[in-house]
């Protein structure tokens, strides 16, 4: 059993994660974090009227999502 966190260079490279895999430069990384930091504010918009039809609601929920996604 093992009882430490392996250092990273012990550990496969098949087994780490390659940020390249994702976003191809960091101008594409800072281009959604952007996006991410300005939408995330949008889910403000829907406190207190979740309730108001199943339409508000569903459109919080996939808001959410997309965003949650995304981070």
């Amino acid at each position: 059993m093992q009882t430490q966190i392996p250092k990273r260079e012990e550990i496969p490279q098949a087994s780490k994660w390659c940020i390249k895999d994702i976003y191809g430069n960091d101008q594409l990384w800072e281009a959604d974090f952007n996006d991410l930091s300005e939408s995330y504010t949008k889910l403000k918009d829907y406190a207190g009227t979740l309730g108001i039809s199943s339409d508000r609601l569903a459109d919080y929920l996939i808001l959410k999502d997309e965003l949650s996604l995304l981070l």
